[in-house]
């Protein structure tokens, strides 16, 4: 694994056939992502509680927990994180469960290599740009929150204020009213 400086993201590569994981392993390393295996979904469940990840990439067709069951379980339970379906199958029905289940994209095998790097720089950068939306809203709602405080604050002292200036209103008008003899 390369060190988180010199990384252009996290990926979990989730493929219950090794030769393949392996692949995509070693490949994304080599194109400067840190990157780690699954076999299954325990082993994946190990690796989210554990790390952080920005991007996995996940086979449809598993023994077990197939792919489509486990997007869900991860959309659920870690729903900041990207995942890219890869599948050997052509069924389009498939493909477009795994989109509606929450899956960004995906990818076919026997995997195109070059293919493989432009749709995972895609998947980083979709990820990058839901992370900073995410903080600019975080950011917002922050100020919104700071900004309802100083108002409720304010319109306390006004209530206030407003109550003072009543009550000294009142003490005006007696003030002024004429005297009870003279309005008898």
């Amino acid at each position: 694994m390369k060190s988180a400086k010199q990384s252009r993201g996290k990926i979990l590569v989730i493929d219950d056939e090794e030769s393949v994981g392996k692949l995509l392993l070693q490949w994304l390393d080599s194109e400067g992502y840190e990157v780690a295996y699954a076999q299954d979904a325990c082993q994946v469940a190990g690796y989210l509680e554990q790390e952080t990840f920005d991007l996995v990439t996940l086979d449809i067709m598993m023994p077990g927990m197939d792919g489509l069951e486990l997007l869900g379980w991860m959309r659920q339970n870690f729903p900041d994180i990207g995942v890219i379906m890869a599948t050997a199958l052509g069924n389009l029905d498939t493909v477009l469960a795994a989109m509606r289940a929450g899956a960004i994209n995906y990818m076919v095998k026997p995997f195109n290599m070059d293919l493989v790097s432009e749709e995972i720089a895609r998947g980083m950068e979709r990820q990058r740009l839901v992370a900073e939306n995410r903080a600019h809203q975080q950011e917002l709602e922050e100020k919104v929150a700071e900004r309802t405080r100083e108002l409720d604050a304010a319109y306390k002292q006004l209530k206030k204020k407003v109550r003072e200036l009543e009550g000294r209103d009142r003490l005006v008008q007696l003030q002024m009213a004429p005297p009870r003899s003279w309005r008898e």
